[in-house]
């Protein structure tokens, strides 16, 4: 039995070299990841989180399990681990990280928990082991054959801003609705998500319009320096067409919009998120040129 403990000072360079060479590995699977790592920067965020960082110590540290604890939509809590939030050299570690983990973080009210895992079957099967199920996939594009395919005579896109809000929320709520969403649950912090997006001066807000009236939305902005992303990397969301203007090449036609505007600002990649259940946004995604590299996982914590 390994002694599963919280991480030490004197760990974090050790572990600071695990996440290191789990990044290294992970790009060697699929290079639209990202492996340079600043070690000094995480050590540094490690330190803060000592109190919430689990080793497992079997005389050598084999693995390590940190995950925020956040509130979510719902009020409940949440917790995240990223790319750089585990590591483990057999599923029975992992498995003892997790339990001692998992119990801490019910005791701070989390209800579930999340985690981003490289989309190949060997690094799911541990997790689905614990009783992870696939709620997301993470897609990534490189921005190197950009394309310009036109929209039908009778629409037209165009760039939006903060005197487009309404437009904006009410599409919003049809893209909840077609994903299966509580729509009134969730709106109040969806609209406050989303006014600070489309206010945000590094946001780029795209409307298609059909006599004027709004029939399509998406929005860009470019992601902060994060592990495992590319730099330069613009992040793709709240793609949504409505229901009767479907099948027409608009979402294709806005996708090149917003990446060539993205590739004009200096965007080398992309990214975009979608969710497992939606089959044909993953047909979708993948024709037009993404690669799936991570799929989030959730498991309730009972």
């Amino acid at each position: 039995m390994a002694l599963i403990r919280n991480l030490d000072a004197e760990d974090i360079g050790f572990i600071a070299s695990r996440v290191a060479n789990r990044l290294r590995y992970e790009a060697e699977q699929n290079p639209l990841i990202n492996p340079l790592f600043d070690a000094d920067a995480f050590e540094s965020a490690l330190f803060g989180a000592r109190e919430g960082t689990w080793v497992c110590d079997e005389g050598s540290l084999t693995g390590h399990i940190y995950g925020a604890v956040l509130q979510g939509a719902s009020e409940q809590s949440g917790v995240w681990i990223g790319p750089d939030g585990v590591s483990f050299d057999s599923p029975s570690d992992l498995k003892e990280l997790y339990e001692v983990a998992s119990t801490e973080w019910k005791s701070r009210g989390a209800h579930e928990v999340f985690v981003w895992v490289l989309n190949t079957e060997s690094s799911l099967q541990p997790w689905r082991d614990l009783g992870f199920e696939t709620v997301h996939e993470h897609g990534v594009m490189k921005l190197d054959a950009l394309r310009s395919r036109p929209l039908a005579n009778e629409y037209v896109v165009r760039l939006g801003g903060p005197q487009d809000l309404s437009t904006a929320l009410a599409l919003d709520d049809l893209l909840e609705q077609y994903q299966g969403g509580d729509v009134e649950a969730s709106r109040a912090s969806r609209e406050e998500d989303l006014i600070e997006t489309i206010e945000d001066p590094d946001t780029s807000y795209f409307i298609v319009e059909n006599d004027g009236d709004p029939v399509a939305h998406c929005v860009s902005f470019p992601l902060p320096p994060r592990r495992s992303s590319h730099d330069e990397t613009a992040h793709l969301s709240d793609v949504v067409v409505l229901e009767n203007h479907r099948r027409r090449g608009i979402a294709t036609a806005l996708i090149d919009e917003a990446l060539n505007h993205a590739h004009q600002e200096g965007a080398r990649f992309a990214e975009v998120n979608w969710r497992s259940t939606n089959v044909q946004a993953k047909a979708f995604w993948l024709d037009y040129g993404f690669t799936s590299t991570y799929v989030r996982l959730q498991a309730k914590l009972s």
